[in-house]
């Protein structure tokens, strides 16, 4: 005559006769077949949490496991979609483009500019202030051109300055500090958009070389073979550079696209400004480049 009544998950006795052992009966079986559940392995987590009791320890690591399996499945989802998105973006930038010009004979490196050959070449121009006013026009015009032949890359610079007098071309030791105005190249011959190479000349002709990788770092303790000369008149200064292709790594395909920017750096003004500009709030040096 007994009963079991449910407290709080917590079963008690109340009123009922104890029966002797040897008169102890089996409790009455539910015959009824269980019910089967179908679901497969991987949804056991997503269970409800109102077939578990509410405060225990199982409802709440479901609850969790539950909430983790949603994120995953919206990253899943969300990941191609912003893949697609920056592709779009990527593909609205346009991308400056300029050629180099082949030569059957190479210029005397002595930074003159006066050889023919350097009138064959495309100008390259149209810098952009980094500093001190971020996405303006240079101040001061500057001009480039670039020429190959089997063995080298030939660079030639003009950089117009109003103020030519005021040109600073203190000297430095290599990949020193020249605190003097500057032109910096970088060439990305792989064209991967995360390598490339770095070659900087000052006004008094100090070099200065880096290795780029992972698009941002650099190691500037690399130092190539190259050769430059500078010269200052009254217009301004102008650079040569020959870097022999032995010192750049590109492949083996009969027409080749480079990455190319330039840099320029008036000290007296402290302004930076680029052929191809990124802005200070984005990131990029390798793969923000023109091409070559």
């Amino acid at each position: 005559h007994g009963k079991l009544r449910s407290s709080g998950g917590q079963y008690t006795a109340s009123a009922f006769r104890v029966r002797p052992a040897i008169h102890h009966e089996p409790p009455t079986t539910n015959h009824q077949p269980p019910t089967t559940n179908h679901q497969p392995a991987w949804a056991s987590p997503l269970r409800s949490a109102a077939d578990m009791p509410a405060n225990s320890t199982e409802a709440v690591l479901g609850q969790g496991r539950s909430l983790l399996v949603l994120v995953s499945l919206v990253c899943a989802l969300a990941t191609p979609l912003l893949a697609r998105a920056q592709q779009a973006s990527q593909g609205q930038a346009s991308t400056r483009e300029f050629r180099a010009t082949r030569t059957a004979r190479p210029p005397d490196i002595d930074g003159q500019l006066n050889d023919e050959v350097w009138s064959q070449a495309e100008v390259i121009s149209g810098f952009t202030q980094v500093d001190p006013d971020e996405g303006q026009p240079a101040t001061e015009r500057t001009e480039i051109r670039v020429l190959y032949d089997d063995r080298a890359l030939y660079i030639a610079a003009r950089l117009f300055d109003g103020d030519a007098a005021q040109i600073k071309h203190r000297l430095a030791t290599r990949d020193g500090d020249a605190d003097a105005d500057r032109l910096t190249v970088y060439v990305d011959s792989m064209h991967d958009h995360l390598t490339g190479v770095m070659f900087r000349v000052s006004a008094s002709n100090v070099q200065t070389d880096a290795v780029l990788f992972n698009d941002t770092w650099d190691d500037w303790s690399w130092n190539a073979v190259w050769q430059s000369e500078v010269a200052l008149d009254e217009d301004g200064w102008s650079v040569e550079m020959r870097i022999p292709l032995s010192q750049l790594r590109f492949t083996s395909a009969d027409k080749q696209t480079w990455g190319f920017n330039v840099e320029r750096f008036i000290r007296r003004k402290n302004e930076a400004s680029w052929l191809e500009m990124v802005p200070k709030r984005e990131n990029g040096r390798a793969s923000r480049m023109v091409h070559l």
